[in-house]
C-alpha cells in the first residue's frame, strides 16, 4: 500500500526554479522540471542525505545550484560528494529512475514516500492500494477492492452495487426481454432434404 509523505504545501507556496507540482492518482505531488515525481527518504536526517553511492544512482538527488539561496520552506544541503541538493521542510528530495512518465509513482514504497503537496480527500474506510495492475481503491482492513463504482468482494466473488442516488435493480436478462415484448426467434427447422429424410 502506498504511503505518501504529506508536506501540505499550499498551491501558492514559493518554489525554486525547476520545481513544480504534478497531478497523480493519489493527488498533487512535488515534481522536478520534467514533471517527474519527487520522493522523500525516511532514513534521511534533517539537513543530511543518507542516500549516497548506488542509492543516488537510482534515486537522483534534486540538484540545487551551487550559488542558490533558500526560498521559503526550501533549503539547500551539501551532500557528501560536495554537490548541492534541494530539501523541502528539512527533507532532501529525489527523483526515481524507474518513473517513465509524469505522474508515475513507481518509487513509492518502503522508506520512500512521494512528496504530496496537499491533503488527499479519501472517504472514510477507503484507501489506495498499489497492485500489479496499478493503483486500486480498497476498503481498509478487508479483502475488498473498489472498481468503477462497484464493490467486488474478492473473498466471496459476489458483486454488489455501490450506493448511489438511484439504487440499481438487477433482473435476469430474460425478464427484461419479456417486458420489452421481444423474444428471440425459434431455431430454424431443418428441411427434410438437409437431414436426408424424405
Amino acid at each position: 500500500m502506498a504511503v505518501l509523505a504529506a508536506f501540505g504545501a499550499p498551491a501558492d507556496t514559493v518554489m525554486p526554479a525547476g520545481v513544480a507540482t504534478q497531478k497523480t492518482v493519489y493527488g498533487d505531488v512535488l515534481a522536478d522540471s520534467r514533471k517527474m515525481t519527487l520522493y522523500a527518504f525516511d532514513q534521511d536526517n534533517a539537513g543530511k542525505s543518507a542516500c549516497t553511492g548506488e542509492c543516488a544512482d537510482v534515486r537522483t538527488p534534486l540538484a540545487a545550484p551551487r550559488i542558490g539561496r533558500p526560498v521559503g520552506d526550501w533549503t539547500i544541503l551539501t551532500r557528501d560528494d560536495g554537490s548541492k541538493q534541494w530539501a523541502y521542510k528539512g527533507k532532501p528530495l529525489y527523483s526515481f529512475t524507474g518513473d517513465r512518465a509524469p505522474g508515475d509513482l513507481s518509487g513509492d514504497g518502503g522508506d520512500w514516500k512521494a512528496a504530496m503537496v496537499g491533503p488527499v480527500f479519501m472517504p472514510a474506510g477507503v484507501t489506495i492500494k498499489t497492485t500489479d495492475y496499478g493503483p486500486t481503491f480498497a476498503n481498509l482492513g478487508r479483502a475488498d477492492a473498489l472498481y468503477g463504482g462497484q464493490l467486488l468482494l474478492q473473498c466471496r466473488c459476489q458483486r454488489y452495487a455501490a450506493p448511489s442516488d438511484q439504487p440499481r435493480r438487477h433482473r435476469p436478462a430474460q425478464a427484461n426481454v419479456r417486458r420489452a415484448g421481444r423474444r428471440s426467434p425459434p431455431p430454424p427447422t431443418p428441411s427434410p432434404r438437409a437431414t436426408g429424410l424424405r
